[in-house]
C-alpha cells in the first residue's frame, strides 16, 4: 500500500517550556503545547512574533541555542533528530528543479527516498497515487517552472509525502494565494490530516471562514503561547480576558503584541551534505578538465610554444590542478556568500596576490615576509608552473629581433633565474597547489554546512 493511504501510527506532539534566544533577544519564552494527532493545526500570530522560528525547532531545521523541558511523541520522551527523522518541512519559498517535469521530479525524490528498499514497479506505484491524490496526473510531463504557485506547493508536498513522514510543517502555506486558492489548499491539508497526519501551517493571514477549517490554533504574540485550542473557541476566549473582538474583525487578526533547495533536500532526507558535496564535485571534474585544457593548449598553441612532449604534458599538468585549485577557491567563496557579494569578494582577493606574485613586480623588489608570504599562494606557484613547462626544463634560445643589438633574455633560463625560479623544479609548484586544492574543498565542505545551517542535535533539556 501507498504511504499516502496508510493510517495507523498517527503522533501527538507535546513539547514544554521550549525557549530560544538569538545572543540576548529572547524570540521563544518558555512557551509550551500540544498539537492532536491526524490534526490540520495553524500557528498564527504577529509577524515577529516566533511562528516560523517555533517550526523551525520542533521540524529540527535549525534546533540551535534552543531548549527545553522535554519533546514528546504520543506521550513518548523524544529529541530533535528523532523528529526530523518522523517528519517533513515545507519552506515558505518552493525550491524545485524547475528544468525537470512533474514526474521526473517525483522519480527523483523517489529513488532517493526509498532507495533499493523498493522494487521501481512499486515506486511507480507510489508516484501514480501521489499525482493522482494531488491533482497533478495531467501534469506529468509539465516542467516544474512552468507550474503555477500552488501546483508547485503541491508538487513539493507529494515529494515529502513518498517517505511517509508523521507529522508535516509548512511555512505560510497560502502566501500568495488568492481566496479561491487558499480554500483549495487548505482543503486539500485538512484531506491529509484526515488521513493520519499531523498537518502543522504557519499562517500570517487568512480569512475567518479559512481561519475555521483548521481543527487546532496555537496563537503566538511576542514569543510567548497566548491561546491553544480550537479556533471556533477563540473569540469566547478573548471575550473572558477581557478582549473582545469587534463583530466585524477577523479572529484571525485580532490579538496582543533560506542554496535552499539543497538545504530543503538535506534537511528531508534525500542524502546528506556530503554525498551532495562528492556528486557536485564528481560532475564538475570532468567538465571543468575539459575546459581548462581545451583553452589553455588553445593559447599554448597561438602563443607560438614548442610543441615538445615533455612540455606539452607538464603543461597540462599544471593547468588541470591549477584550475582544480581556482575552482575550489570560487566554489568556496560560492558557499560563503550570495552570488554578487561572492564575485566581487574574489575579485578584490585576487588583485593583491597578483601584485606580488612577480606580475607587477620583481620577486627582488618585494619586501622578503610578503615574498616568502607570495611563495605560499597559488597565484605565484601556478604562474610559476606555467613558467617551468615553458621556459624551463632544458634552455631554450628565443628569437632575438634583428634590429636589437643584444637580447639579454633570449637565454630562457637567464630570465627564470631574473624571477628567481629554478627552471627544473615543477613539483613545488605542484605540492602547493594539491595543498591549496585538498585544503579548501574541506574547508567548503564546512562552510556549505554553515551556510545550510545544519542542526547539531542535543539533548532537550531544561535551562532551568
Amino acid at each position: 500500500m501507498a504511504a499516502l493511504v496508510q493510517q495507523e501510527n498517527t503522533c501527538e506532539l507535546h513539547f514544554s517550556n521550549l525557549h530560544f534566544k538569538i545572543k540576548k533577544k529572547e524570540i521563544l519564552k518558555d512557551i509550551s503545547g500540544q498539537f492532536p494527532p491526524a490534526s490540520l493545526i495553524a500557528v498564527i500570530g504577529p509577524s515577529g512574533g516566533g511562528k516560523t522560528t517555533l517550526l523551525n525547532i520542533l521540524s529540527a531545521y535549525s534546533p540551535q541555542n534552543a531548549s527545553c523541558d522535554y519533546l514528546q511523541v504520543n506521550g513518548v520522551n523524544t529529541n530533535f533528530e528523532h523528529l526530523r527523522n518522523i517528519s517533513c518541512y515545507i519552506t515558505q519559498d518552493i525550491h524545485l528543479n524547475d528544468l525537470l517535469t512533474v514526474e521526473e521530479n517525483m522519480c527523483f525524490a523517489a529513488d532517493f527516498k526509498l532507495g533499493v528498499t523498493h522494487s521501481q514497479i512499486e515506486k511507480n506505484a507510489i508516484i501514480t497515487e501521489l499525482l493522482d491524490s494531488f491533482g497533478l496526473s495531467t501534469m506529468r510531463t509539465t516542467r516544474a517552472g512552468k507550474l503555477s504557485s500552488g501546483e508547485r506547493k503541491r508538487l513539493a508536498l507529494a515529494q515529502e509525502m513518498i517517505s511517509d513522514p508523521k507529522i508535516i510543517y509548512l511555512d505560510e502555506p497560502t502566501t500568495g494565494l488568492d481566496i479561491s486558492s487558499t480554500y483549495q489548499t487548505l482543503a486539500f491539508l485538512k484531506k491529509i490530516a484526515a488521513r493520519g497526519k499531523t498537518v502543522i501551517c504557519t499562517i500570517h493571514q487568512v480569512c475567518a471562514s479559512h481561519f475555521n477549517m483548521f481543527d487546532f490554533a496555537y496563537v503566538i504574540a511576542d514569543g510567548q503561547c497566548a491561546y491553544q485550542g480550537r479556533p471556533q473557541d477563540l473569540v469566547m476566549f478573548l471575550h473572558n480576558q477581557g478582549m473582545p473582538c469587534n463583530i466585524h474583525h477577523n479572529p484571525a487578526d485580532y490579538f496582543p503584541m533560506e542554496m535552499e533547495l539543497v538545504k530543503r533536500e538535506v534537511h528531508n532526507r534525500y542524502y546528506t551534505v556530503g554525498q551532495y558535496y562528492m556528486s557536485v564535485f564528481i560532475l564538475d571534474l570532468p567538465i571543468s578538465t575539459l575546459t581548462v585544457i581545451t583553452s589553455n593548449m588553445l593559447i599554448y598553441y597561438l602563443t607560438g610554444q614548442p610543441l615538445e612532449q615533455e612540455r606539452v604534458i607538464l603543461f597540462i599538468i599544471v593547468s588541470v590542478v591549477m584550475g582544480a585549485t581556482t575552482n575550489a577557491i570560487g566554489f568556496c567563496f560560492g558557499t560563503l556568500l550570495n552570488f554578487n557579494n561572492a564575485i566581487f569578494l574574489a575579485s578584490c582577493t585576487q588583485v593583491p596576490l597578483l601584485a606580488i606574485s612577480g606580475f607587477a613586480i620583481m620577486p627582488q623588489d618585494i619586501p622578503y615576509l610578503v615574498d616568502k608570504f607570495s611563495q605560499l599562494m597559488y597565484v605565484r606557484t601556478g604562474a610559476n608552473g606555467f613558467l617551468v613547462a615553458v621556459f624551463g626544463l632544458q634552455p631554450r634560445k628565443l628569437n632575438c629581433p634583428a634590429e636589437a643589438e643584444y637580447c639579454f633574455y633570449s637565454n630562457t633560463h637567464r630570465f627564470m633565474k631574473e624571477l628567481q625560479i629554478d627552471p627544473n623544479d615543477y613539483t613545488s609548484a605542484l605540492y602547493v597547489l594539491a595543498v591549496w586544492c585538498i585544503s579548501v574543498r574541506v574547508i567548503t565542505y564546512y562552510t556549505m554546512r554553515y551556510r545550510l545551517s545544519l542542526p547539531i542535535y542535543i539533548p532537550c533539556i531544561s535551562t532551568k
